[in-house]
């Protein structure tokens, strides 16, 4: 992440661009890292990158404070900048947004109820001259930082079972049936469970017309075992008497 600050030497604003005036109000930041910031300052309306006089004297410090707060202990300081050379403009300087008072506003402390999901805090460029009064822009321009998610400390989740490992947990199971008065019982016993392993869920997959296999799929019927069976409506499909084969995917 990289930032190009351009400072108004006439108005000493924080602004859009070359030969664009309108002030910067906003940067968004990220807690934790340390961006690149490219500062250059423009004179002529604005119209001119520059160098300053006697930079190679001058002390820099781009500085973040809470925003409002202006006798608060900076939230960010960096004092190391890299001046141009040649016929180079452009000041280097990379702040660091992970501080002790930084994260003392952000809550830094493993408690995730009290974690704000960003902070404001105004951005200042300072320079001065040894023996003379320093120079600094309008604290007109709010650095919005926001919190971030990877932090390097936290533990690792465990892995969920795959889809594929998900489905292995449920059973296919088959039962020959017999329709009474346009209805069945599923009795678990007839599953193969026991009284010790009584499922939560049944889904009926299929019912074939014949005993033979349950391949037709004549209904989809999904009911909760309720003690040791659940009744599935067939109207309209079995005769009474009639023996068919059910196909379930049990859910235990």
């Amino acid at each position: 992440m990289s930032y190009k600050i351009y400072i108004d030497l006439d108005t000493l604003a924080i602004i859009a661009g070359v030969g664009d005036k309108n002030p910067v109000l906003q940067m968004p930041f990220k807690r934790g890292i340390g961006p690149l910031v490219e500062v250059v300052f423009l004179k002529d309306s604005a119209l001119t990158p520059t160098k300053l006089d006697n930079d190679n004297l001058m002390s820099f410090r781009f500085g973040v404070k809470p925003k409002g707060k202006f006798d608060a202990d900076y939230w960010v300081i960096e004092t190391d900048w890299t001046i141009p050379t040649g016929d180079d403009t452009s000041y280097f300087v990379r702040p660091i947004f992970d501080t002790v008072t930084l994260n003392t506003a952000f809550n830094i402390n493993g408690n995730s109820t009290d974690d704000p999901e960003f902070l404001d805090g105004y951005v200042e460029i300072y320079w001065k001259l040894p023996d003379d009064y320093p120079t600094k822009t309008l604290p007109n321009t709010v650095a919005r930082i926001f919190n971030d998610v990877n932090r390097g400390d936290e533990s690792t989740p465990a892995t969920g079972a795959p889809p594929a490992d998900v489905i292995v947990t449920r059973d296919l199971r088959t039962q020959n049936i017999v329709a009474t008065a346009d209805s069945i019982v599923l009795d678990y016993t007839a599953l193969g469970y026991t009284t010790a392993q009584v499922p939560t869920h049944v889904i009926m997959l299929g019912i074939s017309k014949s005993a033979a296999s349950a391949s037709n799929l004549l209904a989809f019927i999904r009911e909760p075992w309720t003690n040791t069976h659940a009744t599935a409506d067939l109207s309209g499909l079995a005769a009474t008497g009639n023996t068919y084969k059910a196909r379930y995917l049990v859910i235990p």
